[in-house]
């Protein structure tokens, strides 16, 4: 995402217990070539959000 510089791109932050799948967004954009705005507009409509594990939870901000 920090390749985005033609646009100003708010920083998301997801829902209390979420993070963001930036696998899943890096997937959208390499294998199913979608444009750096579809991404952009997939992230601010929560479609990368995944609840977070339970291993993670000790140390994320958003926990």
């Amino acid at each position: 995402m920090g390749l985005i510089l033609e646009r100003k791109f708010h920083n998301y932050m997801p829902p209390r217990g979420y993070m963001v799948d930036h696998g899943k967004l890096n997937e959208d954009m390499a294998r199913n070539h979608l444009s750096r705005e579809q991404v952009m507009r997939n992230t601010l409509n929560g479609k990368y959000n995944m609840p977070i594990p339970d291993f993670l939870k000790p140390y994320h901000k958003n926990a």
